[in-house]
């Protein structure tokens, strides 16, 4: 369960690595900034996050990551937290590598730099 710090953390990746979904805060709100009272975020990253780990949620997706609304007007989304929270303890997901995460991709990505 994320709690929407710190931004792309490795618990995520750690979750679905072991077959457990990840449940996801995202800050969808007008105006709101991710790192809001965080000074050590450059103001670039400020506004680049929609949640909590926006790679798992973008590229990944579900059955292993399930997102719930942290910036409801009922601040979160008691009715999406429980239903994500519902969803991973009836869930039986096997243990997965992204596939930009396998070791194929990563020598890829470095023969594609030298």
């Amino acid at each position: 369960l994320g709690l929407g710090n710190p931004l792309s953390g490795p618990s995520a990746l750690e979750a679905m690595l072991v077959g457990a979904m990840y449940i996801n805060p995202t800050f969808r709100g007008e105006g709101f900034r991710a790192t809001k009272g965080n000074p050590s975020y450059p103001d670039e990253l400020r506004l680049q996050f929609t949640s909590q780990h926006p790679y798992m949620e973008e590229h990944v997706g579900a059955p292993y990551v399930c997102s719930f609304n942290m910036l409801s007007s009922q601040q979160p989304n008691t009715t999406e937290l429980a239903h994500c929270i519902g969803t991973a303890l009836t869930s039986t997901l096997r243990p997965r590598i992204p596939d930009d995460f396998t070791h194929t991709s990563y020598s890829k990505r470095v023969r594609h730099i030298f």
